[in-house]
């Protein structure tokens, strides 16, 4: 698990792995409001105050809610449950893999679809 470090520009706690590029959105204007490196178990989330809405910015997904943005599993590691079923959502039926695209309807990956079942 990854060593945690107070930020005075930051109210919460940051993961040592992903404090420079905290520190480089701040920096730059974008205040985040939440943030975990996911311990290699999880994505990597961090949330910021987005017009009227807090989103997820590397997902780009909105978080309905305004506090209590991740949730706590068995171990003890914290996640995003919208992050967590949307990068479910996107995993090639055949494979398993995760599919990058733009296509919400494609469900192989390139590889598996080109190849013939």
């Amino acid at each position: 698990m990854c060593k945690k470090k107070q930020f005075k520009y930051c109210p919460s706690e940051i993961d040592e792995c992903i404090k420079n590029l905290i520190r480089i959105l701040n920096e730059k204007g974008i205040r985040t409001k939440s943030s975990c490196c996911g311990h290699n178990i999880y994505p990597m989330t961090i949330i910021v105050w987005d017009l009227k809405v807090y989103r997820e910015i590397l997902s780009n997904i909105v978080i309905p809610r305004k506090r209590n943005f991740y949730k706590k599993d068995k171990e003890g590691y914290y996640y995003i449950p919208e992050v967590i079923l949307a990068d479910e959502a996107n995993r090639c039926v055949v494979c398993d893999k995760k599919i990058r695209h733009n296509n919400p309807m494609q469900s192989r990956c390139n590889k598996c679809d080109k190849e013939d079942f």
